[in-house]
């Protein structure tokens, strides 16, 4: 699982950015094992009371850890005690596309419905007919 920085910003005027360790890389990379529980707690932050906001948390996990992993947000009183919880789960970054069309060169564009970095890969395949072949690529 890849968790990158999180931006909350409030209309109370907090703007804050977090990270899932104390560790300066912009992304953070947790190794998850079948059966096994794995949390990293970031460094508490103070927000406004009652005040709406906006938060981004990039996540990524493979395919397989896809629903189960997840990045929860707590919302603490001034004791330390949990008031809210939100989860905020990596879902699959595959994208099953309709029945399409090819142009005359042979290509096919799709907006892509994520943000992509410029270190994100991009991949596609196509399982093949029984005229085609299957057919696969990877883009860097």
């Amino acid at each position: 699982m890849i968790v990158g920085v999180a931006h909350y910003q409030d209309a109370g005027g907090a703007a804050i950015e977090s990270r899932a360790s104390n560790d300066a890389r912009a992304d953070q990379t947790l190794l998850v094992q079948p059966q096994l529980t794995v949390s990293q707690n970031g460094a508490p932050f103070p927000v406004s009371p009652g005040m709406p906001f906006t938060l981004s948390v990039p996540i990524g996990a493979a395919e397989g850890l896809a629903h189960a992993a997840y990045v929860a947000v707590i919302f603490l009183d001034a004791g330390g005690h949990g008031l809210k919880r939100l989860e905020i789960p990596a879902t699959p970054t595959r994208i099953r596309l309709p029945s399409l069309r090819t142009d005359g060169r042979g290509s096919y564009r799709q907006p892509a419905p994520f943000t992509l970095t410029p270190k994100d890969k991009v991949g596609a395949d196509y399982a093949g007919d029984g005229e085609r072949r299957g057919a696969a690529a990877v883009a860097d």
